[in-house]
């Protein structure tokens, strides 16, 4: 089925699909028929990320608020958070918790039953991005990934990014970061160590993505590059295959 929408993100629960827009609703769909079932409105900007865990519904949006409905009433939100100062850029739900990411520099972890804020964590600078492992999150810094436990402590940091890091992806206890400097970096995270150097772009490395054990970049080269066989190795330095 085809769903016919402006998204900005996406997330799916059993066999509804759940997307947010640039047009400032959350839309749910029914992936068989590829109907909109129900449209939630609330957000007064674009709505940057939805997830849903079980009868929850969350959401974020350049508005500066986090968003917790119901799944099952189709109705108003019943807890609105709003202690971000400037955009929302995503959330993840992890052990009944909140965690979200913002331009205003800050890491907010809160309980997905009532909204109640647990953690305030500042970093500094805009957080963009932030990916989830079982016991971890990862924020890019510039040229660098901070590994964070939790409940909010910083672990350490993977350095070795000679320019911002843009994209990650992450696999198991392996990290995936692609940067400006032009390098896919692929490190062990439990360890807190570099793996491999990967070099064959001739620009700004501005995606990866993991499938089936295959790392994947994507350029401001023009050109995509499939990387095989690198999550199971230690060595230094490797070309293009």
């Amino acid at each position: 089925a085809t769903l016919s929408s402006s998204s900005a993100a996406s997330d799916v629960y059993k066999r509804q699909v759940y997307t947010s827009s640039f047009d400032r609703s959350i839309r749910a769909w029914d992936t068989k028929t590829g109907r909109c079932i129900h449209t939630f409105f609330g957000h007064t900007d674009v709505v940057t990320q939805v997830k849903v865990h079980k009868d929850f519904i969350v959401s974020c949006s350049g508005d500066r608020t986090i968003k917790i409905w119901d799944r099952r009433k189709f109705d108003k939100p019943f807890k609105t958070l709003s202690s971000h100062s400037q955009m929302v850029f995503g959330i993840h739900i992890k052990d009944k918790s909140i965690y979200s990411h913002s331009q205003d520099g800050t890491v907010k972890i809160w309980k997905l039953k009532n909204g109640d804020q647990k953690k305030n964590i500042e970093l500094g600078y805009p957080v963009t991005s932030l990916s989830m492992n079982k016991n971890s999150f990862f924020t890019q810094a510039k040229t660098s990934v901070e590994v964070w436990n939790l409940k909010g402590k910083k672990c350490f940091s993977l350095d070795g990014h000679t320019a911002p890091v843009l994209t990650t992806a992450r696999y198991k206890n392996y990290l995936v970061t692609g940067s400006i400097d032009r390098t896919i970096r692929i490190w062990d995270v439990k360890k807190g160590k570099q793996l491999i150097l990967l070099r064959a772009h001739e620009g700004s490395v501005n995606s990866v993505e993991i499938k089936d054990r295959w790392v994947y970049s994507g350029s401001e080269d023009g050109t995509i590059r499939q990387w095989e066989n690198v999550l199971y190795q230690d060595e230094e330095d490797h070309g293009w295959v």
